[in-house]
């Protein structure tokens, strides 16, 4: 680059930093400018219109029953020995996640650990599950703390996990 351009740049630059407090700078007129609108024309012309989006209906809330039973056959209740973190940093879940079914077990931890749970932001799986009432009943006992139904086939096979009630964090894997 030539020192004229260094110099063109430069001042490009300081003109850019400046526009930001006192409005539109004009760099370079020759007297010549031609407004852009007709250039623009047949790029507008080129795009269909189209009428707007129909309004989306309201699809209300989403049927629970229809995802019932929740199994997940690779995990059951039971006892898991903490441990810490095994895998690499980036398999580190963002947000603590906790995987519980609608057994005994699940529900008295679930209650136990609700203030660490609600302090930490976890997110819990429903891992098992059989009627729409096990499902209310969690959401009784988890007390706001949001948990979804869903399959727990990979997660557990990702972290190596065998049982539930378990709670995965950046601290490792423990119950």
């Amino acid at each position: 680059m030539t020192l004229c351009a260094w110099t063109v740049l430069l001042l490009a630059t300081a003109a850019l930093a400046d526009a930001t407090e006192s409005g539109l700078i004009v760099i370079y007129d020759n007297g010549a400018t031609e407004p852009l609108a007709p250039y623009l024309t047949p790029f507008e012309e080129a795009v269909p219109k189209s009428a707007p989006p129909p309004a989306q209906e309201d699809l209300g809330a989403a049927d629970l029953g229809a995802l019932l039973p929740i199994r997940t056959r690779e995990l059951t209740p039971g006892p898991v020995e903490p441990r810490p973190w095994p895998l690499s940093p980036a398999a580190t879940p963002v947000r603590p996640l906790f995987l519980i079914g609608a057994d005994e077990h699940s529900r008295h931890w679930l209650v136990r650990n609700r203030d660490r749970l609600i302090k930490s932001g976890a997110i819990g799986l429903i891992v098992q599950a059989e009627s729409l009432a096990d499902l209310e009943t969690l959401a009784d006992l988890a007390g706001g703390i949001p948990l979804l139904p869903a399959s727990g086939t990979d997660i557990a096979r990702i972290y190596g996990i065998r049982h539930f009630p378990v709670l995965i964090s950046r601290h490792g894997i423990q119950q």
